[in-house]
């Protein structure tokens, strides 16, 4: 291995400049998606799997990352929720124009914290806040108008907040570390409360009928129920992904019947589990590779998201995408590799040098005599 290698090795968590998203939109033709590693909104042909456009976001710098971490799809909108960004961004599919929206005052100290979650009701979306200080907000698409919804008071702690949907109607949210769970009902414009047997709540998902957690200090998955109380509990013996007995777990979620975790160990390798009921026991199903070799950087909780009958698990920081049947576990990753134009690599390029980066790090997205064309002119 040559220093020029070694060098690029060490560091590619902060020069990193491949496709990367934690959430998407689409319709029939294109994907949507914020770039999760630089400021862009990506669109994506379907037929071709080729980068069409890739559009600044506006009022944010080029190199800026994590901009937005979910987006929805609305009255024929593309709407980017905050996460570092602290405003909306809203792409108009038919128009192509993009309009900002600012929800945060940068000023508080708490505009910066956490990212924002949705919910799609009535033909509105709810913004679901991320952390304390934050409220529950209305935004209809179609009047590019919003508000507060004040009714919405639940004493949101110094915590992460996290949320999950139940039906068309009704969204769970909890504190990570705290052992209330709340049930919104957005069309009676209530909120339930309840008290979870643990303390120090993880993750929560809900299958259709009962709530399922991990929490930070036992090795349990748990299965509760609003009327019933606690259902069942899985004691986890310890096996090569367990540290100390507890689960090390980000993300968990329920699909087909099934509850599927992303587990990591301490070498920082990743694996989709499935929990076996009937032999009260976490399997491991697939071990997830980067492609790239390794992984950038430490997994933050992954976006589990529905696809047809499928279940998609997107990690932003590897950049990978695993598919998921629920009803045979079988499990395929989608390597990223979307064919850019040469609009993409100029921006790339422009990006690479405000950051200083090694330009070979992505071979055929970045490389120097694709650097030395682009500066001479030549498109080819």
């Amino acid at each position: 291995m040559d220093y020029r290698e070694k060098n690029n090795r060490d560091r590619i968590t902060e020069y990193r400049v491949f496709y990367s998203m934690s959430d998407f939109a689409e319709d029939s033709a294109k994907i949507y998606f914020s770039n999760t590693n630089y400021n862009a909104l990506m669109i994506v042909d379907k037929a071709t799997w080729t980068v069409e456009k890739t559009i600044p976001f506006e009022d944010e710098k080029r190199a800026a990352q994590n901009l937005h971490l979910r987006c929805v799809k609305a009255a024929g909108k593309v709407c980017f929720l905050p996460a570092e960004a602290q405003h909306m961004h809203v792409y108009d599919i038919e128009s192509g124009k993009q309009s900002v929206y600012r929800i945060a005052d940068p000023r508080e100290e708490t505009a910066v914290q956490g990212f924002w979650d949705y919910f799609a009701y009535d033909g509105k979306i709810y913004f679901l806040p991320g952390c304390a200080g934050q409220k529950l907000c209305m935004w209809d698409v179609g009047m590019n108008t919003g508000r507060t919804e004040n009714w919405w008071n639940i004493p949101l702690e110094d915590a992460a907040v996290l949320h999950g949907s139940m039906d068309e109607e009704r969204f769970f949210s909890f504190m990570q570390g705290f052992e209330r769970l709340y049930v919104t009902d957005l069309s009676k414009k209530t909120v339930e409360e309840f008290r979870l047997p643990d303390e120090h709540i993880k993750y929560v998902t809900y299958d259709g009928q009962d709530f399922w957690y991990v929490t930070t200090d036992t090795a349990d998955i748990v299965c509760w129920n609003r009327e019933r109380g606690e259902v069942d509990r899985y004691p986890i013996k310890g096996d090569v992904w367990w540290e100390k007995d507890l689960i090390p777990c980000i993300g968990i979620h329920c699909a087909g019947g099934h509850l599927f975790l992303l587990i990591y160990n301490m070498t920082v390798a990743y694996a989709l589990c499935v929990l076996d009921r009937e032999k009260r026991e976490v399997k491991k199903i697939y071990s997830i590779n980067c492609a790239r070799g390794e992984f950038a950087g430490p997994e933050l909780e992954p976006n589990f998201k529905r696809a047809g009958n499928d279940l998609l698990c997107l990690l932003k920081n590897a950049g990978e995408t695993v598919r998921i049947v629920p009803n045979t576990w079988e499990v395929k990753q989608h390597i990223e590799d979307f064919r850019s134009g040469a609009q993409e690599r100029n921006y790339t390029f422009d990006i690479l040098l405000d950051k200083g980066a090694l330009l070979y790090e992505e071979p055929g997205i970045a490389d120097l005599d694709m650097l030395i064309r682009h500066y001479a002119g030549s498109e080819d």
